[in-house]
């Protein structure tokens, strides 16, 4: 008897192999290069026989190499690099025998339509990516829902930006309003940007208000820029009206204007500075590729300056030096958090060593914006080289994450104890803008994300593979006793990365920690809750915390999307995610409880709730002895009709004495009898012929 047909989207095999797979019986991912070839480094041998119009193979096709990444580069020191180069060069040349991965195993890049139907890119260990392989797999063994079915998932979400360029701007803000919007930009930027000192906020806070007509020709353009930047910012954050929302767009529409005056003319940092914050805020708006446009301007004004190597010129100050060292170090963090977030390649130039590293910063390493920043510096381009090493294959040899997740680790224990603490909460009366207890645990919280999120990086492929083997209750690639249980505790720290991340992102916005648009934190929290989902398909007892951080992860993506369009779609997914989950375990617990006996099975069985909807018809009831139950009227147009309610057949009488001591005949007629009299008027008005029909 020939196999039934199987639909493309339930293939588990790829339906081709190239000709070393082939010649080698080894499965194939059907790609050009494949992945094992990727990893064995033979990508510019790997062919496919092409195929005429019979099913016959003809002739092998010429090899088309996939485009390389950039090399990685590492900001940890010389032992950082050559450890990150070493790695690399191992996973290209090894010839070990690895895992193979199926095409359900395995994330893939993907192309999403942005909002003007242009195709933009999304790398395979994306979040995205990673929810299309959700999908995919949850409709194999729950079919279509709301979940699998991803209603405009192949669009990737932008929200509109308020146009005000036409509008007359008006700076009608008082300096303590000012302050207040500036102080929640510096809250929300801490860890990510360190642009400005304590006297250039002061400073900036001092400029007086000028025409509109004469801010272009003001030799003080770029400072009105920065504050209104600023102030931009700080009101998306916190939202408190939307008439504060609309004043955000009107004063990033405002020092737009003034950053796209020569713009492309004379690179300055400024300029720089300016791009960063523009990227920061189309970030929080919801529009992530304009975010990247942004950067890559930076990035380019920035190589031209010299900025990614420390200033050589001796007659520049330490406040100089602070200066370019600090824009770079904001710009590569951003850079390298927002590339890695949709696995796109980094804007930043590869470097080889990193200069800053070694350079003495030891008057301005007290400051804890600075002690934030240089830590994120240092964890998102350990991030950067894992996303790098994972676009080159789709999946990480054990050796690989085992080195990738000891320099996360050497990073953790790097760091200071301010960085690992929540401070206690103090008030400041000053008018400068310094550093507050919440300002500080926003960067903390900043640090010890990225942390959790290059763990889940490294160790998701891992999860997939216990998960899904689990799912198919198969073990495919049989793998040896020791990769069995380092796969079960890069699994184990996957979850438990994505359980840290949640409950610390709880507690938190539980405690009014965090602004109400947090730009990256609501990335980071939608790929934690897509792992905790995951987690949750099957049983494991190395994971009890799971489900509440899962709930968890959801209340703080719903708190974040009053003010956020991006944070709401995270928290809709993972709505109809849970909702999946549960249905998966109910068909779970159907087909275990009808294959517990294989010699019985269950012929009929009624539905859950079909009691309720029985009520709702007919029933025939039998009335106890010397009890009846009668139809109770009810009154329409002032006439009495049968009222039947749902489980309700009228009120009740007792029937006379006698009407129990003599035939049923005797007392049905004498029932019947009573229960006529009781008809409305228009049930005696018929006619003749029906009440003979009726036999009435």
């Amino acid at each position: 008897m020939p196999r039934p047909r199987v639909r493309p989207a339930d293939r588990q095999r790829a339906p081709k192999a190239c000709v070393t797979c082939k010649v080698s019986k080894k499965r194939c991912d059907a790609n050009l290069p494949c992945a094992l070839c990727v990893r064995k480094g033979r990508a510019e041998s790997c062919t496919y026989p092409d195929v005429d119009e019979k099913g016959r193979s003809s002739r092998s096709r010429s090899p088309r190499t996939s485009p390389q990444p950039p090399r990685g580069r590492g900001v940890l020191g010389p032992d950082t690099f050559t450890r990150a180069s070493e790695l690399r060069e191992r996973e290209l040349e090894s010839e070990s025998v690895t895992r193979e991965s199926s095409p359900q195993c395995s994330q893939r890049p993907t192309m999403l339509l942005s909002s003007r139907g242009e195709q933009v890119y999304i790398g395979n260990v994306a979040a995205l990516s990673f929810l299309q392989f959700l999908q995919k797999t949850l409709k194999r063994y729950i079919g279509p829902s709301a979940f699998t079915e991803r209603r405009r998932g192949e669009t990737m979400l932008e929200a509109e930006v308020q146009n005000n360029s036409t509008a007359q701007f008006q700076d009608g803000l008082d300096t303590d309003q000012k302050h207040d919007l500036v102080r929640c930009f510096m809250r929300v930027s801490n860890g990510i940007l360190h642009l400005f000192s304590e006297e250039d906020i002061h400073r900036l806070l001092g400029l007086k208000a000028v025409q509109v007509d004469h801010l272009n020709s003001n030799p003080q353009r770029d400072d009105f820029a920065f504050l209104y930047l600023m102030i931009a910012i700080g009101a998306q954050c916190r939202g408190s009206s939307s008439a504060e929302i609309k004043m955000a767009a009107r004063y990033f529409a405002r020092a737009q204007q003034v950053a796209f005056v020569d713009m492309l003319q004379d690179p300055s940092l400024a300029m720089i500075k300016i791009f960063l914050m523009m990227a920061f805020y189309m970030l929080g708006a919801c529009r992530r590729n304009t975010a990247f446009m942004y950067i890559g301007i930076a990035s380019k004004a920035a190589t031209i300056l010299g900025l990614h190597i420390p200033y050589q010129n001796a007659r520049a100050s330490a406040e100089q030096r602070a200066v370019r060292r600090r824009t770079w170090m904001s710009l590569r963090v951003l850079d390298l958090l927002c590339s890695s977030i949709l696995a796109r390649p980094s804007s930043t130039p590869t470097i080889q060593g990193d200069g800053y590293e070694t350079e003495d910063v030891s008057n301005d390493s007290r400051d804890h914006r600075t002690l934030a920043l240089r830590a994120n510096y240092e964890s998102s381009s350990i991030i950067d080289i894992i996303v790098q090493s994972c676009t080159k294959s789709s999946n990480l040899d054990i050796k690989s994450a085992e080195n990738y997740l000891q320099m996360l680790r050497e990073w953790s224990q790097a760091l200071p104890e301010v960085l690992r603490c929540s401070p206690k909460p103090r008030s400041d009366n000053r008018m400068l803008p310094v550093l507050d207890s919440r300002e500080t645990t926003i960067g903390n919280i900043h640090v010890s994300c990225t942390y959790y999120f290059g763990v889940i990086l490294v160790t998701r492929q891992f999860l997939i593979s216990r998960v899904m083997s689990q799912l198919r209750d198969r073990n495919p690639s049989a793998p040896s006793e020791g990769e069995a249980v380092k796969t079960s505790q890069f699994s184990n720290g996957c979850v438990s990365s994505a359980v840290f991340m949640a409950q610390l992102c709880s507690e938190a916005s539980r405690n009014n920690v965090l602004l109400d648009n947090m730009c990256l934190l609501k990335a980071w929290l939608f790929s934690a809750g897509l792992v905790l989902g995951f987690s949750l398909l099957v049983e494991e007892e190395d994971w009890p915390n799971a489900r509440d951080a899962f709930t968890r992860t959801r209340e703080t993506l719903q708190k974040l999307s009053r003010l956020s369009p991006q944070a709401q779609q995270y928290y809709e997914i993972l709505t109809r995610f849970s909702s999946a989950i549960e249905l998966y375990k109910k068909q779970l617990l159907a087909r275990q409880k009808s294959t517990r006996n294989p010699f019985v099975e269950q012929i009929m069985t009624f539905e859950e709730g079909a009691s309720s909807s029985w009520q709702d018809g007919i029933q025939s009831h039998v009335p106890p002895p010397g009890l009846l139950r009668t139809p109770e009227p009810s009154v329409i147009n002032g006439d009495e009709v049968l009222g039947l309610e749902a489980g309700d057949l009228g009120y009740q009488f007792d029937m006379p004495p006698f009407a129990t001591q003599i035939g049923d005949d005797i007392g049905l007629q004498w029932m019947w009898d009573n229960y006529a009299m009781q008809l409305p008027n228009f049930v005696t008005s018929w006619d003749e012929a029906a009440q003979q029909s009726l036999g009435i």
